[in-house]
């Protein structure tokens, strides 16, 4: 019966980590939030520096109006924010750039800065 109970609890386990790994890896928008706030940030500021004042204020802010998002949510939001920006320049327009997995800025395409 002890065995059956170590079995069990093994696979329950197993179960619910496989299931939360397929739940983060559904968002559409790949790469890390922090990395897609650092990329919406540094466009918003038009530098490449992410430890600049501008960019930091702009992550500080960033972090407290997402907070209550979920993850793939946050990288939507900081995507769209980067796509607006781009329309004209990297895109034709914003349903086309977010659709685009490519469309990506360096902090994400790079894993950091």
């Amino acid at each position: 019966m002890r065995r059956f109970s170590r079995l069990a609890m093994h696979l329950l386990s197993l179960a619910l980590s496989t299931s939360t790994a397929i739940a983060q890896t559904r968002c559409e928008v790949q790469g890390e939030v922090a990395h897609w706030m650092y990329d919406a940030c540094m466009f918003d500021s038009g530098t490449d520096d992410g430890l600049a004042p501008e960019v930091e204020a702009c992550i500080a802010r960033a972090e407290r109006a997402l907070h209550r998002f979920k993850p793939c949510t946050k990288k939507r939001i900081l995507k769209e924010r980067v796509c607006r920006k781009a329309v004209g320049q990297v895109s034709k327009d914003v349903r086309y750039c977010m659709q685009d997995p490519g469309m990506k800025g360096p902090t994400v395409r790079n894993g950091g800065l």
